[in-house]
């Protein structure tokens, strides 16, 4: 119920706002700015995303195509245009709702760690080769530097091909922070995703830390390209890192330990 009410209101501020806007020139262009700006900064606000954002950009399509109907000679067709884009509305909203609501960051967010008998070095040197990932990432089947790209740097570019027995996808990776022996840190495809390892040292060799993060971008993303699959695109892949983090945390310390 405060989620509504939050809703409601900021429904009330934003359309009244975009009232006032459209009587300016140009004001249904500055309706929808506003609107995106404050849809940047809500940070899953209902009250700022859902209710005044909303109001302020699909409200304003909706004036500014009611306008001129409306000084025509077909009334005829008002009752059905406004039924179509009450739904409409309704509809859109429901979806802000849900993603607000369902599509917490924090839930896109996890770490795991292992304790490994090697040197934090040699565990480091092992780790950001990435032409071996495919040696122990149950979904990642190989991995290749991108030109003029060849070891691990900050700005250094790699390719990497996933395949599952759904399908098979690649990805390009931008390396964020190098600094051996302590971390190793990439962005997947302009920054959807982050990944990485961090190590500390331990009387007895290191601990292996690795950690995935979908971002605010990477939400916008799925939310965009999936639509009202989104939340159960996001569940798969939340589901895949937190089953294939710890298999291929195991699988990086045998393969440290055999070697060292």
């Amino acid at each position: 119920m405060t989620t509504i009410l939050q809703i409601a209101f900021g429904g009330f501020l934003g359309g009244s706002l975009r009232y006032l806007l459209c009587r300016l020139p140009h004001g249904l262009l500055l309706a929808n700015t506003i609107a995106c700006f404050l849809l940047g900064l809500s940070q899953h606000s209902p009250f700022l995303a859902v209710g005044i954002a909303g109001a302020l950009s699909t409200w304003s399509s909706l004036a500014a195509h009611l306008g001129p109907l409306l000084r025509t000679s077909r009334a005829r067709f008002r009752p059905k245009y406004l039924r179509h884009h009450a739904v409409r509305i309704c509809r859109d909203s429901y979806r802000l709702i849900r993603i607000v609501q369902v599509m917490d960051l924090k839930d896109f967010q996890y770490s795991e760690s292992i304790l490994i008998d090697a040197p934090a070095h040699h565990v480091y040197d092992l780790v950001t080769d990435v032409t071996r990932t495919g040696e122990w990432s149950p979904i990642v089947e190989t991995c290749w530097w991108k030109e003029p790209s060849d070891h691990a740097e900050v700005g250094a570019w790699f390719i990497g091909r996933n395949v599952t027995p759904e399908r098979t996808w690649e990805t390009e990776s931008l390396v964020t922070e190098a600094q051996r022996p302590i971390a190793f840190q990439w962005a997947v495809n302009g920054g959807v995703v982050r990944w990485g390892y961090t190590i500390a040292p331990t009387d007895t060799g290191c601990e292996l830390t690795e950690t995935w993060e979908l971002t605010q971008q990477g939400l916008d993303f799925f939310r965009e390209k999936y639509g009202d699959d989104a939340e159960n695109q996001l569940a798969d892949r939340r589901a895949a890192a937190l089953a294939g983090i710890p298999a291929t945390l195991v699988r990086i310390k045998e393969i440290a330990e055999t070697a060292a």
